[in-house]
């Protein structure tokens, strides 16, 4: 490693330390995850806590989550041992996984490309955040999701694959890799699997019969197969309950919660293929070709990256279309379709020639020595380096304003008044009300109840994305859950909005309201609650037994004061 190759990785290092403190401003505990890790965070919390959720209309019944065994529930519980709590400890793992990232992308970079700037170019774009179709993205997030770590151990696989082509005997420990990222991600794990069986098939000696090709690729093969059958098993074992309700009902469910085309292929690929992906795409496959006309390492680099292109579509689209296949005659479809989102991995593949064609390129139009410009960098190192700038503020600038939103208010390393009015809330919840109290929460996000209170829930949007793994009949009951909870949003008057929050709640065996003070229904409470707490920001209360058939609004206040509702002042503490 040469001194550039330790300035780049150290100013790598300072970027994710960087990013994680922008994103973490010092909230502790930190309750701000985003959905599909507060989801994950509420596996681990149901897992460790688990008679804490009884009623609870998802992580109630252990067997709608005791197959989501990936690295990052023991990583977290560890890690929550030193800092008290869950959020926090996922949100730690953001600046590591993001190093990795980088660090990984440069490796590769420099593996192919001749100059450590070239890499660190590609590393910068590999990290760029994406918006795709289907709710997907690729690059930088707050969180270091599932598929975030995948994408940053990624090219640790592919730098391996590029050393080793040529060397078959060291093949089963790629594909072993590959089968352990199963437990990092499962739905990405499969796609490079193939993938990377796939660019081998093109580097087998060409002296070899047949026959020892075969066997070769079988061995290779089942190593991957045999790594992942743990996970594969423990899945299907825990996901093949049956439906017993309207398919009708159910593909609506799903069309409504997981976007119109999840439940068919086709539909779901046109949704992904944005235009900005279909033109980053049809760049990379023409840098394909330049690479493969340069011929030498190049071409076989080519080679590479259109069999683990092949690859990507193989499980994304052929692999899904295959299974679908079940269910198109009136089967009821499974996960399937959440493959199709392994087209993310296109992007690494198109920068990849992208880059390489660009120093190809640049390459090509060396000037004669010592005119290729003033300075260490010269001409062309000069505009890179300029490319490289416009990379960091083109692509990280919007991430990089929200992430400054809390420091530009004045909150430097601390929270905002309504984010510490919400923790206090929540340590309400945890202080003020029975174990396993259900809540609903209204204007606010109700998943911290779960993993930072460890109280279940009555209601969550999110459950309708995690019971579709395997609780078809759970997904019904979320889907007129969700249709109740729409309408009652409706409601003009927000006395009577009340009245039916209060119901919808009891009917599920809630018994406690996390309410924003900005909605009206805060405004509107009376004799059937109890204020348990209160703040500038929230209201918590306690909804007694009687709660949606008890007196009317105008009868006076649960806590004794003697104005109407929609006047009473609710007390505040601190």
């Amino acid at each position: 490693m040469t001194r550039t190759d330790t300035r780049v990785l150290l100013a790598f290092l300072c970027f994710a330390l960087a990013y994680f403190l922008l994103v973490w401003n010092g909230a502790s505990p930190y309750v701000y995850v985003s959905g599909d890790t507060a989801n994950t965070l509420s596996v681990l919390a149901a897992m460790a806590h688990p008679g804490a959720f009884a009623g609870d209309p998802v992580f109630g019944d252990p067997a709608n989550y005791a197959f989501y065994r990936i690295v990052h529930i023991p990583l977290t519980r560890w890690l929550a041992g030193f800092t008290g709590d869950y959020g926090t400890a996922y949100c730690l793992l953001l600046a590591p996984v993001l190093f990795l990232h980088l660090a990984g992308y440069y490796l590769l970079g420099r593996l192919l490309f001749p100059r450590p700037l070239h890499a660190a170019l590609f590393s910068l774009l590999a990290l760029v955040p994406i918006s795709l179709g289907m709710g997907e993205y690729w690059g930088a997030h707050r969180d270091a999701q599932a598929r975030l770590t995948f994408s940053a151990l990624l090219p640790w696989l592919l730098a391996g694959a590029w050393l080793w082509r040529a060397r078959p005997l060291l093949w089963p420990v790629l594909l072993l890799g590959a089968g352990a990222l199963t437990y990092v991600h499962s739905l990405s794990a499969p796609v490079w699997g193939l993938a990377l069986w796939l660019g081998m098939w093109g580097f087998l000696p060409a002296r070899w019969s047949p026959w020892r090709k075969l066997a070769v690729m079988a061995a290779t093969g089942a190593v991957f197969v045999l790594v992942m059958a743990p996970f594969a098993l423990r899945f299907f074992a825990g996901n093949s309950a049956a439906f017993h309700g309207d398919r009708a009902e159910l593909l609506e469910a799903m069309r409504v919660r997981l976007r119109p085309g999840s439940v068919h292929v086709w539909d779901n690929v046109r949704e992904f293929f944005t235009p900005g992906l279909v033109a980053l795409l049809a760049a990379g496959a023409a840098a394909v070709a330049l690479l493969r006309a340069a011929g030498g390492a190049r071409r076989e680099g080519a080679r590479l990256i259109g069999a683990w292109a092949a690859g990507v579509v193989g499980v994304s689209v052929g692999l899904t279309w295959l299974l679908g296949l079940r269910h198109a005659d009136g089967g009821v479809p499974s996960l399937d379709f959440f493959l199709v989102r392994g087209l993310r991995y296109l992007i690494p593949l198109a920068l990849l020639a992208l880059v390489w064609a660009l120093v190809v390129w640049a390459e090509g139009r060396r000037a004669p020595a010592g005119a290729a410009g003033r300075g260490p960098l010269g001409r062309r190192g000069a505009v890179l380096a300029v490319l490289l700038a416009a990379v960091v503020v083109g692509g990280f600038g919007d991430q990089l304003w929200r992430r400054t939103a809390e420091l530009r208010h004045g909150h430097f390393f601390s929270l905002s008044p309504e984010r510490r009015d919400y923790v206090a809330a929540l340590d309400a919840v945890r202080q003020r009300t029975a174990p396993g109290a259900k809540v609903l929460v209204l204007g606010a996000d109700e998943l911290p109840v779960r993993y930072y209170a460890l109280h279940p829930l009555v209601y969550s949007w999110k459950d309708g994305g995690f019971v579709v793994f395997g609780d078809k009949d759970g997904m019904i009951a979320w889907w007129r859950a969700y249709q109740e909870h729409e309408a009652i949003r409706r409601v003009p008057d927000p006395t009577a909005r009340l009245r039916r929050w209060e119901e919808f709640s009891r009917t599920r065996g809630g018994t406690v309201l996390l309410l924003s003070r900005d909605l009206p229904e805060a405004r509107a409470l009376d004799g059937d609650v109890r204020v348990l707490y209160a703040n500038d920001h929230f209201v918590l209360a306690q909804l007694s037994s009687g709660a949606g058939s008890g007196p009317g609004p105008g009868s006076g206040p649960g806590t004794g004061s003697g104005t109407g509702p929609a006047d009473r002042p609710i007390p505040r503490e601190g």
